[in-house]
C-alpha cells in the first residue's frame, strides 16, 4: 500500500470520528432537552392534579369577580373559553381579564347571571329637551329629589326646569348615574349614503 493510500485512509477515518463526535454531541443535547421537558412536565403535573370535586362549580362558574373601584369589577376568565365581558383590557398567557362597568350595558348585552352579581342601579326614564327634564307623571318628584341642584322649577306634572347653563352639568350626572338622557331622532333621509354592499380592493381580496 502506498503512501498516498494510507494518509488518504487516515484522513477518512479522523473524519468519520469528527462526524461521530459532532454526532454523540447532538445526541447528548438531545437527551438532556427531553430530559429538561419531561421533569418540567412531571413537576407541572405534580403541582396540577385535578381535583374532580371541583370541576362541576368552575363549569358552573368559570369566572372570578372582583372589585375595581366603585361601580367597576375585572371579570377574569380562561383564554380557551370563548366568553366576552365588558372589554377587554389585557391578557396572560393563560386569562383574559376584561372590566365591567355600568356604561357596558349601553354598547353590550350581559347575561342575565352576571348581571345579577354586578346589582347596577335601575337607570330612570329621564329624558333631557329643549331645557327641560323630561320625568312623566310617576317620577316627578324622584327627579326632583334626585337632581334638585340642576332644578329650577317644576313644569306642569311631568317635567323639571333645568337652570339656566346647568343643562350640561345635567345631563353628565345623569350618564355618571348610568342613565342616557338623550331624546332618539331618526337620521334625515337626505343624509343617508346609498348602500351597495362592501366591495373588496384587490390588495383585500
Amino acid at each position: 500500500m502506498s503512501e498516498i493510500d494510507t494518509a488518504e485512509i487516515r484522513q477518512s477515518v479522523m473524519e468519520a470520528l469528527a462526524k461521530l463526535d459532532e454526532m454523540k454531541h447532538s445526541i447528548d443535547v438531545l437527551q438532556a432537552q427531553i430530559r429538561g421537558d419531561f421533569e418540567r412536565k412531571m413537576e407541572l403535573f405534580r403541582f396540577s392534579q385535578v381535583r374532580r370535586e371541583f370541576l362541576e362549580p368552575f363549569f358552573e362558574e368559570p369566572y372570578v369577580i372582583i372589585p375595581k373601584r366603585a361601580n367597576e369589577w375585572y371579570v377574569i376568565a380562561p383564554k380557551w373559553l370563548d366568553f366576552q365581558i365588558g372589554w377587554l383590557e389585557r391578557s396572560t398567557k393563560s386569562y383574559n381579564i376584561f372590566v365591567v362597568n355600568r356604561y357596558v350595558k349601553w354598547f353590550s348585552e350581559i347575561p342575565s347571571g352576571l348581571e345579577e352579581k354586578f346589582r347596577f342601579a335601575k337607570p330612570l326614564p329621564f329624558k333631557v329637551y329643549d331645557g327641560m327634564l323630561l320625568t312623566g307623571k310617576e317620577l316627578q318628584e324622584e327627579g326632583m329629589r334626585r337632581y334638585r341642584r340642576f332644578i329650577t322649577r317644576r313644569e306642569g306634572r311631568d317635567r323639571l326646569r333645568i337652570k339656566k347653563g346647568y343643562e350640561f352639568k345635567l345631563i353628565a350626572q345623569m350618564i355618571e348615574d348610568g342613565t342616557l338622557p338623550f331624546m332618539p331622532t331618526p337620521v334625515n333621509p337626505e343624509d343617508l349614503r346609498p348602500w351597495n354592499g362592501i366591495k373588496l380592493r384587490s390588495y383585500q381580496q
